[in-house]
C-alpha cells in the first residue's frame, strides 16, 4: 500500500512557513507566499495568479539605487555649502601663489587639498569626482533627480526635466 506524497511531507502551517521565510531571509519571495496559500487551500493557484503573486511580493529583485534618506540629503547640503566657501578661498591662495611647479591648474590643486581634508564627508572621492559633484550642486542638479513631479501636462514635465530645452531660440 502506497502512501501519497502530500501525507508524506512533513505538514506546516502557512503562517509558520512565512515566519521562518522572513527570519531566514529578512524578506518574502514570491515562492514562498505561493507556496504557503496552495498549502493553506490545499489546491495550487491558478497560473496568473502565481505570477502576480510572486510579481508583487518579489522586492528583492527590484533594480536601481536605493533611495537615499533625508538625513543623507541633509548631511550632503551642509558638506557641499562648507566645500563652496573653502574652495573658492583655496582658489584664490593658489591663484595668488602663482604657477606650481608641476603646472597644475590652481582649480586642481584646490580640489586635490579639498578632497584630502574632506575624506570624512565624501568618502574616498578623486579631485575630478568632488569637482564633478561640487559642480552639479552648484547649478541644481545634484538632488533634482530625485524630485521629479509626474504631471499631466506633458509639455510641463519636458520643461521641468530639459530646463535647457526652453533656452533655444
Amino acid at each position: 500500500m502506497k502512501t501519497p506524497f502530500k501525507q508524506q511531507a512533513l505538514r506546516r502551517y502557512p503562517v509558520e512557513m512565512l515566519e521562518t521565510a522572513l527570519r531566514a531571509r529578512g524578506h518574502l519571495s514570491g515562492d514562498d507566499v505561493r507556496a504557503a496559500l496552495e498549502q493553506a487551500l490545499d489546491t495550487p493557484l491558478p497560473s496568473i495568479l502565481q505570477h502576480h503573486i510572486e510579481r508583487l511580493v518579489d522586492t528583492s529583485k527590484r533594480r536601481g539605487r536605493p533611495a537615499r534618506e533625508p538625513s543623507v540629503r541633509a548631511r550632503e547640503e551642509f558638506a557641499m555649502e562648507e566645500l563652496d566657501a573653502r574652495y573658492q578661498l583655496l582658489l584664490a591662495e593658489y591663484r595668488a601663489d602663482g604657477p606650481s611647479p608641476d603646472r597644475r591648474p590652481p582649480s586642481e590643486r584646490a580640489y586635490e587639498q579639498l578632497a584630502r581634508e574632506m575624506k570624512e564627508d565624501f568618502g574616498n572621492i578623486d579631485w575630478r569626482a568632488l569637482q564633478n559633484k561640487h559642480s552639479a550642486w552648484r547649478t541644481g542638479r545634484l538632488h533634482a533627480a530625485e524630485e521629479v513631479v509626474d504631471s499631466e501636462d506633458f509639455d510641463a514635465e519636458i520643461d521641468q526635466q530639459f530646463p535647457a530645452h526652453n533656452n533655444r531660440g
